[in-house]
């Protein structure tokens, strides 16, 4: 089992202080009985709607992000929804697309939730993002992401050349 960090549990109804270790649920909930049984129903819960998912059921309410730090990357569609015919088809179907983006933020069913819950990473449909966060917040962060992505993408295709040239005259 890892160290843990100290930090504010993540469970709402925890009563200990803010500078609790927190050891279990990836860090998030400290030791206290009630948040052991919290914890506890939570790895229930995600391994319900995991379950679900790979059922092709309906799950229920996911938690969504509720605070935008940072957009890391982007993606058309989902690969593993797609089937092995639609992966291997020469253009996808339009209802196959769905844009989603490598978030960094805040995520949780609610805003409080999200807030004890601290940051993380994960692909978020833009569609659910246009639910919870401000329009004006969103298009920001869509804009330095797109605006920052051609230059790196320019200079990492241009250093890639100038390696292979390099290797390949020595």
């Amino acid at each position: 089992m890892g160290r843990g960090v100290i930090g504010r549990c993540a469970n709402p109804s925890c009563k200990a202080p803010d500078s609790r270790l927190l050891r279990y649920l990836n860090n998030t909930v400290c030791a206290f009985g009630t948040c052991q049984a919290y914890a506890t129903e939570q790895v229930a819960a995600r391994r319900s709607a995991t379950a679900s998912a790979a059922a092709g059921q309906p799950v229920g309410p996911m938690e969504q992000c509720f605070h935008l730090e940072q957009i890391l990357g982007v993606r058309e569609c989902e690969p593993t929804e797609l089937s092995v015919p639609k992966r291997c088809a020469e253009e996808l179907d339009e209802d196959d697309q769905a844009i989603s983006y490598e978030v960094r933020g805040q995520f949780g069913m609610d805003e409080t939730d999200a807030q004890r819950a601290g940051f993380d990473t994960r692909w978020v449909r833009l569609t659910d993002l246009i639910k919870t966060i401000e329009y004006e917040a969103l298009d920001d962060a869509l804009s330095k992401y797109e605006l920052s992505v051609h230059h790196r993408m320019k200079r990492a295709r241009v250093d890639a050349y100038n390696r292979q040239w390099l290797e390949s005259s020595a």
